[in-house]
């Protein structure tokens, strides 16, 4: 699996999960579902959101790395 399909299935996984916690927002809205989503919700979302950055990066480093390595031949 490439860097950027990686990055694409990782972003897909985030929206469903990001889809489903708003289902549940919809019926459990105390201060539990609060501490819940700071807790653990929002930090998976910025680890992703981080991550996919990361990747993205590699994928760019790795092209240009690729690119050249071609040139030198």
């Amino acid at each position: 699996m490439s860097m950027q399909s990686s990055g694409r299935a990782l972003h897909d996984a985030m929206r469903t999960l990001s889809a489903r916690w708003r289902r549940v927002e919809d019926t459990w809205r105390d201060d539990n579902a609060r501490r819940f989503h700071a807790d653990h919700v929002q930090p998976i979302e910025d680890a992703v959101r981080h991550a996919i950055a990361a990747m993205d990066q590699m994928a760019e480093a790795i092209h240009t790395s690729r690119m050249e390595c071609e040139r030198d031949d």
